[in-house]
């Protein structure tokens, strides 16, 4: 597994501004499964695919005979086949027609087609249970806002490491951008993950390469996220709304283009939110976000009819 990323202070929610209304209302961010994302490279619908399981299959004892040829130090993160065959390496007992004996007879043909497949019925049953929250590090990037923020007319919610109630151990993982494919989506990547097998390597992995990793296109976006499942809800819905703390959200960003009806309405619920400042922004003549305080007043009580 890699090593954690340094958090940021605060993370960042872009979304038109009706959106806006609706999370301040509820106190509820929408967590999505990935078959709702934008983006259909993004997540994996189904494993391996496209990959012909046979050459798998030949990347695979490729692979083993490489680790053979060099047996690793730690040997912890292998398969049952695949340790055994690099214990016996380690211990001088395979060399020249016994080891390839033994390779040719514990790697049978079929079995990178057994193991995808049963990876790919995993996944297709976990995809639509999972929850994904994007978040990102920076309130001021203008493609952010023209996409996410219903082109500069919605808001963007500041939150201090936001997380659902009821997932309270989550932790934001950022997202990579590899210029290099990841090893799912190649024969002699499938070929090394098939060696992974003790303590969950090859669920790590895979998870890994799926979930935090997307194409260098989408690199402006610096992103993080929070991933869950919701494996007791409704998973034809793909989407659960979970609650968040509301002394959790830092600040309320006002797009440059958001409707004088929106502000108002925004401005009203961020009341309710007493450690939030909200912020006006707007596009100064350096073609640079600038952010000012707003001054919030609390809704003025009614006087009734006379």
């Amino acid at each position: 597994m890699p090593t954690m990323d340094a958090l940021p202070p605060t993370f960042f929610k872009y979304m038109p501004a009706g959106t806006g209304r609706i999370v301040l209302t509820n106190r509820t961010l929408r967590w999505s499964s990935p078959l709702m994302f934008n983006d259909p490279f993004d997540v994996p619908r189904e494993l391996a695919g496209g990959l012909d399981p046979e050459t798998i299959n030949a990347a695979y004892t490729k692979e083993i005979s490489g680790l053979l040829q060099d047996p690793p130090e730690d040997i912890s993160i292998y398969n049952d086949v695949v340790r055994r065959l690099l214990e016996q390496a380690k211990a001088g007992r395979l060399k020249g027609a016994v080891k390839d004996e033994l390779v040719a007879l514990l790697l049978k043909p079929g079995a990178a087609k057994l193991a995808i497949g049963q990876g790919r019925a995993l996944w297709q049953a976990l995809v639509p249970q999972l929850r994904i929250l994007c978040l990102t590090e920076s309130p001021a990037h203008v493609a952010m806002w023209y996409h996410y923020a219903d082109e500069y007319r919605g808001v963007v919610l500041e939150f201090r490491l936001p997380s659902s109630e009821q997932r309270p151990t989550l932790r934001p993982r950022r997202v990579n951008y590899p210029a290099d494919l990841p090893d799912i989506y190649t024969h002699d990547g499938w070929g090394r993950l098939m060696t992974l097998g003790g303590g969950g390597a090859w669920s790590r992995a895979v998870q890994e390469m799926a979930l935090f990793s997307k194409s260098t296109d989408w690199q402006y976006e610096n992103e993080w996220r929070l991933v869950g499942s919701d494996a007791a809800g409704n998973a034809e819905k793909l989407y659960s709304d979970w609650g968040f703390d509301p002394g959790n959200l830092v600040s309320i960003n006002l797009g440059p283009l958001i409707s004088s009806e929106d502000e108002a309405a925004v401005m009203a619920l961020a009341a309710g939110y007493p450690g939030a400042r909200v912020r006006r922004v707007s596009i100064g003549v350096q073609r640079a976000m600038t952010f000012a305080d707003a001054l919030v007043t609390s809704p003025a009580p009614s006087t009734g009819s006379a």
